[in-house]
Order: structure tokens, then sequence, then C-alpha cells
């Protein structure tokens, strides 16, 4: 039930409002202005590896809101119509409405390899002064940033597409008799696959919190070690015995705190 105009209008609607917030998201977790990428630098201060780790885990968790923010697009297009087949229209209709900012993704894509290619020719040239370089390097950071909004984007349209194929995959079960109509009915629904989703995205937002708790100990651990090595000059040529049960109890003392979260999440 409902007036088809209005339903499409809404779907594509609920489209180009995807494509601002994955933009918006995707801008956060990759800008240098903001606290995710400023947190993967300041890590950096305890060598690559914590620095590897801490930007596993911001990928992953980037993932999980990604996730939850397209489940809600499908979600939301899946409530314009009781009938499922309407449904996966307005799904349908609700990528058209994302693709409606084409123009927009394709300059944001082509920014990326310009701006990269600008600092390498600059770097070549041995013709650049300090604060050309700065600047350069701060383009090219913002063309990583367009090129990852640019994947979202791809990856949320193709979401939305694979969503709505589902329609014509349900009506060839639909034909082959009655048990597989009502296996159609449970299981190919637009909001039991949203469920499917944010089940998946899970497993990301435990792992990246499992990572990032092992960053944010190995980086105790490297702060506790050069304090002593600081402290205790003895340490490097076998005079002085290093204090072992400082590092072992920081890595059992954060093992046991920062587990807490995955675990909670894990049961909930």
């Amino acid at each position: 039930p409902g007036n088809p105009g209005l339903i499409a209008a809404i779907a594509v609607i609920i489209g180009i409002a995807l494509a601002g917030i994955i933009l918006w998201l995707t801008g956060y977790y990759t800008g240098t202005e903001h606290k995710p990428v400023k947190h993967v630098g300041e890590t950096s201060e305890t060598g690559a590896a914590t620095v590897i780790l801490s930007g596993i885990s911001v990928g992953f968790e980037s993932a999980v809101y990604t996730a939850i923010v397209i489940g809600a697009a499908v979600y939301g297009a899946f409530l314009l119509s009781g009938d499922v087949t309407v449904a996966l229209f307005a799904i349908a209709l609700a990528g058209t409405g994302l693709l409606t900012t084409v123009g927009v993704i394709v300059a944001m894509d082509t920014f990326g390899p310009v701006s990269d290619n600008a600092q390498g020719i600059a770097e070549m040239s041995g013709d650049v002064t300090e604060e050309g370089a700065q600047i350069l390097t701060e383009l090219d950071a913002v063309g990583n940033t367009t090129k990852a909004i640019t994947k979202g984007i791809a990856i949320a349209t193709a979401v939305l597409a694979a969503t709505a194929l589902f329609g014509s995959y349900s009506e060839a079960i639909r034909n082959a008799g009655k048990v597989a109509t009502e296996f159609v009915a449970n299981i190919i629904s637009p909001n039991t696959l949203v469920g499917v989703l944010i089940g998946a995205a899970v497993v990301f937002m435990f792992s990246g919190l499992a990572v990032n708790a092992v960053s944010r100990a190995a980086g105790a651990v490297v702060y506790e070690v050069r304090r002593q090595f600081h402290n205790n000059p003895g340490i490097m040529d076998g005079s002085v015995r290093p204090e072992y049960g400082r590092v072992v109890d920081i890595c059992t003392r954060d093992s046991l705190r920062e587990l807490v979260t995955p675990g909670l999440l894990a049961v909930f």
C-alpha cells in the first residue's frame, strides 16, 4: 500500500543520504585532522609494530560502522512497503539515489592519483622547497582520503545492488514449489539480510577491539622498557637486573582490563 511515486522518491532520498553519511564516515576515519588517524600517528612513537596494529584495529572498526549505516539504509527502504517485492525495488532505487552522486565520486577518484603523482614528480626533480613538500604531503593525504571515500561508495552500491538481486533469486526459488516459497519468505527478506550484515560486522568489531588492546599493551610495555633503560643504563651491560615484574604486571593487568569490552560484545 502507498503512493508508488512517494515510495520511489523516499527510496532515492535514502540513497542520497547514505552517500553523504558514507562520505563523512570515511572522511572521519581517514582524514589527518580527525582522532583515528591522529591516534595511529601517536602509536608510531613506540615502533612499527604498534602503528601497524593500531592501523588494522581502526580499519576493522570503520568497517563496522559502515556496515551498520548501509544496513540502516537497506532496512529503511524495506520499511517503505510491506510487500517484499516492492521493498526490493525500493532498495534498488536507493542504489540509484546513491549513484546520483557519481559526478562528485569520479572527481574525487581522479584527485588521488593526480596529487600522488604530483608529490612523486616533485621529489624526483629534487627542486622542491620544504614548504612545497609539506603542501604536497598534505595534498597526498587528502588524495588517500578521497580514494577511500570512493571505495566506500562503491561498496555501499554493491551491497544495495546485491540485496535487490535477491528479488530475482527468490522468484526462481518460488517457482520451485511450496517448501521453497516458505524458505524465501523467511530467509530472502531484506530485514533478514540486514541481520546477517550486522552479525558479520560483529566479527570485525571484536577483532578491532582485540587488536587495539594488544597495540595499547605493547605501547605500554615499550614505554616501560625505555624508562628502565634510561634510569638504569647498567641493564645493557648486564650489571643491573631489569625489573621484569613491572612488564609482566603491565601485560597481566592490561590483558584482563582490555578484554572486558570484547568479552561483553561476544555475550551481547
